[in-house]
């Protein structure tokens, strides 16, 4: 039985930032901060061209422009060189899909040098069995939106839960296929902001 999820268009998606330097040390081991993940998480459907913040509008128009009529974009389309700048604070993950065509975990096959200071490098890992519950559910929800929707979205929180420092975090998740029917990947790119 084949357990990739065929979406929709991208194209079918409706509507429903603030990066930050890798050597901004506060956010270190953010994830695994007493409170982190307790915050209000809010997930939308996104399209290019909704002004979501300088590095999501740039991606997703890289990701539009390389689409090219197809309904998902694959990961030939990633090229380092084009995103660079992007580059640590990316994740790739592979779904693992259950029986009843959901997907339950994700295998993070690459992450990037700014997301592992934040989370812990999870490369090679599952979700569920490295981030807490609360965050875990989270990505899992997120990537179940993505395959069903066939388009990407963006997950917010303000964590403001537990002591300081208190972040803004923003996700983005793009579903991938190799064959522009199932999707095979996710490409994730995140934001974190502290919050005064």
């Amino acid at each position: 039985m084949d357990h990739k999820r065929s979406g929709k268009s991208s194209r079918h998606c409706i509507e429903a930032e603030a990066n930050i330097s890798s050597f901004a040390t506060y956010i270190d081991g953010i994830g695994e901060k007493e409170g982190y993940g307790l915050g209000n998480y809010v997930l939308n459907d996104v399209t290019a061209g909704q002004d979501l913040g300088p590095g999501f509008d740039h991606l997703l128009e890289y990701f539009e422009s390389k689409r090219k009529g197809r309904s998902f974009n694959s990961r030939a389309d990633i090229s380092p060189s084009d995103i660079k700048d992007y580059l640590p604070w990316i994740a790739l993950m592979e779904p693992v899909w259950s029986d009843d065509n959901m997907i339950e975990d994700a295998v993070v096959n690459l992450h990037g040098s700014a997301a592992a200071a934040a989370f812990s490098d999870v490369t090679g890992k599952r979700v569920m069995a490295v981030h807490k519950p609360e965050v875990a559910s989270r990505v899992i929800a997120s990537l179940n939106r993505a395959a069903t929707a066939g388009c990407a979205v963006m997950g917010t929180s303000e964590e403001r839960q537990g002591p300081p420092p208190h972040v803004r975090l923003k996700m983005l998740y793009l579903p991938l296929s190799n064959d522009d029917k199932h999707i095979s990947h996710f490409f994730a790119y995140g934001s974190i902001e502290q919050l005064r």
